[in-house]
This record gives C-alpha cells, structure tokens and sequence, in this order.
C-alpha cells in the first residue's frame, strides 16, 4: 500500500487562497494559484512565494564534518567561510537524489544542508561516519522560496527597514520573536534574485501571510517548473535589467 501524502504546513493557507492542489514528491502541494502565467511573470518581474515545505532539512556536524561531506559531494565545501553556501550533488547519486542540493556553512564545523530530495537524509545516513552527527531537520519544519527582483525590498517590508538579506548564496539564522529559529539562505531557485525561508512548522503560516502581505505573490509549482526549464535551471542571477515597478508594496 502507498504511503499517505503529507500536508504541508501551509495547507489551510493554500486551501484559502485558492491553490489548485496536487500530488509532488509524496506530498500535496500547490500545482498553481492564479494560473501558470501569470505567476511565472510574476517572478520574472516582481516577485513570487513558493512553498517547498517537502525540501529535506539536514544538520551536520563534529570535527570530522568537513571531511566527510568533501568526500560525499562533489564541490569542495572546504573553502566554504562560515556564513557561506554553494550549489552541489551527492557523488554517484541516481533517481530522485540525482539533483541539485545546497549546503551552508552555519559555523566552523556545523552545517546545515537543504535538498528538493526528502530521500536525501536518508542516504547521507547511510555514509555516516565516526566523528559527524546528522540531525533530520525537517520534522515540524517549513520552507519557502521567495523568489524574484522585488524579493530583496519584500524582505525589508517584512523584516524592518534595517534588515538585510545574507549576500548571494549566503546563510544566515535568527530567532523569531516566538522562539523559533528562522534560517535564511539566499540562494536562488529560479536565475532571479530571492532567498529560502526555513521556520518551524507552527510559525509558517504567520511569514507566509507576512511575505504575500507585503508583495509576493503565491504560486505553485508548475510556475516553478516552468522558470528552471526557462533558464536551464541556472543557479544564478539573470543577467541585469530593471524589475517593473512593484505595484503593490507599502511605502
């Protein structure tokens, strides 16, 4: 018998919002808002919310931890500083861990790792070694991708005026003011500026509504699909030209 699906923690806020609902990676997650037009355009022009709650969450850590992960993947996370991310793939992986994931230094010698992937645990699991602790971090957890040139000023709406996103492929962590530890990657899903959003389960639906508050617009994953197709999946920026003016952000 087939595992059940599992609801992202956003699901009632999706069900509010009109998502056309649909099975992606053994969950049920948002296929599309208000169309697959205009929300690929919306990321291209101003700026869009994704929720990638079914991303794995990993933490490792320990004195060999730096080691090890050089040799599972297949960047060189030695010269990552703290404070710093980058783009890799497992070595030899195949199926649905085959893609990209992302590491982030979150200190000297802990780490914190996201992947599209949930089965991505489970197979560093596999290579655990001496000296490296692994913690599933995805338990009671959420993701978001706020993705699109606007994304940057969203953030300030919502963060305050004085905050500011890690630079490009940089990670940052805080706690909320309910006591939850937010992390902040700014890494890009769609070859448009934007960042990763990852709280506690129970804090989702206060920063989803926070971020489409303040100018993002939902959508769903044939959007995001669409938007990698685009650009080859492109890890990076698109190349520079002015974002429309955003029509909807406060003052």
């Amino acid at each position: 018998m087939d595992a059940p699906l599992s609801l992202s923690p956003l699901h009632q806020n999706h069900l509010q919002g009109g998502a056309h609902l649909a099975p992606f990676a053994a969950w049920i997650l948002p296929l599309s808002f208000q169309g697959l037009a205009q929300e690929h355009l919306a990321v291209r022009r101003h700026c869009g919310i994704f929720d990638i709650s079914h991303f794995a969450q990993c933490r490792i850590r320990g004195p060999h931890s730096e080691s090890w992960l050089h040799d599972l993947l297949t960047t060189n996370p030695t010269c990552l500083p703290v404070g710093g991310g980058q783009s890799s793939r497992l070595r030899g992986a195949r199926d649905a861990v085959a893609g990209d994931l992302f590491l982030y230094r979150s200190g000297p010698r802990a780490w914190f790792l996201a992947a599209p992937a949930a089965e991505t645990f489970a197979l560093l699991h596999s290579h655990l070694a001496p000296g490296v602790s692994l913690e599933n971090a995805a338990p009671n957890r959420a993701a978001l991708a706020v993705q699109g040139p606007h994304a940057p000023a969203v953030y300030q709406h919502v963060a305050g005026a004085h905050a500011e996103l890690p630079d490009p492929n940089g990670f940052t962590e805080f706690y909320s003011l309910r006591g939850g530890i937010c992390s902040i990657a700014r890494t890009s899903l769609t070859s448009e500026d934007g960042f990763l959003f990852f709280c506690d389960a129970d804090e989702a639906p206060f920063w989803w509504s926070e971020f489409t508050e303040h100018g993002a617009q939902p959508c769903g994953f044939a959007a995001l699909d669409s938007l990698r197709r685009e650009t080859s999946a492109d890890p990076g920026p698109r190349a520079a030209r002015p974002p429309e003016p955003p029509p909807d952000l406060p003052p």
